[in-house]
């Protein structure tokens, strides 16, 4: 992103992070959407590793996630990244058969829906493997793996980057989205 354009793009990134009070300890479902959209459009990467089409697979373990999926079917009907169509799909967590499911779909990024702790590694593993960007709604999972959070701090959300996870997966994040994160380094 250059000019004039980068300096809208990263107001409007700046913006999603200072709007809209955390609920309960997480950020909306909407704020997370918008988030990551806007994320993924500072991945200078993002096109080669996405094809025609930016495609987000919500991962679910333990649960329903419907709230999030719904809120990114419906920004991605506002929102591109990089002049690409996003489409999201819903995956459910199985050790045996993620990494085939997810090959197929072809992911630029992986949102974690649910509890992902005893197979982390798992995850991440297959994140790299198919250079899908990794997010979460939990900081520790940033911590232990994963490159991106989309977490609140206070009343204001927040934007976590392992940048050894980021880079393991096939991004290069651009400048603008760094200098507004929290940069984790494991």
């Amino acid at each position: 992103m250059r000019g004039r354009g980068a300096i809208a793009a990263c107001g409007l990134l700046v913006a999603t992070l200072l709007t809209g009070p955390a609920v309960g300890g997480n950020l909306p479902a909407q704020q997370q959407a918008l988030l990551l959209l806007r994320t993924l459009a500072y991945d200078r990467n993002v096109k080669g590793r996405s094809g025609g089409g930016v495609t987000i697979v919500v991962l679910t373990k333990d649960g329903p996630c419907g709230e999030m999926k719904s809120a990114l079917v419906e920004a991605a009907k506002q929102l591109t990244v990089g002049g690409l169509q996003v489409k999201v799909v819903g995956i459910e967590w199985s050790a045996k058969e993620a990494e085939s499911r997810l090959a197929a779909v072809k992911p630029a990024a992986a949102y974690l829906c649910g509890s992902f702790d005893a197979v982390l590694d798992e995850v991440t593993a297959v994140t790299r493997k198919l250079s899908a960007l990794s997010f979460s709604p939990n900081g520790g999972d940033v911590e232990n793996g994963v490159s991106i959070g989309l977490v609140s701090k206070g009343d204001k959300a927040a934007l976590l980057v392992n940048l050894p996870a980021t880079r393991s997966e096939g991004a290069e994040l651009d400048s603008a989205v760094l200098r507004v994160a929290e940069i984790v380094r494991r």
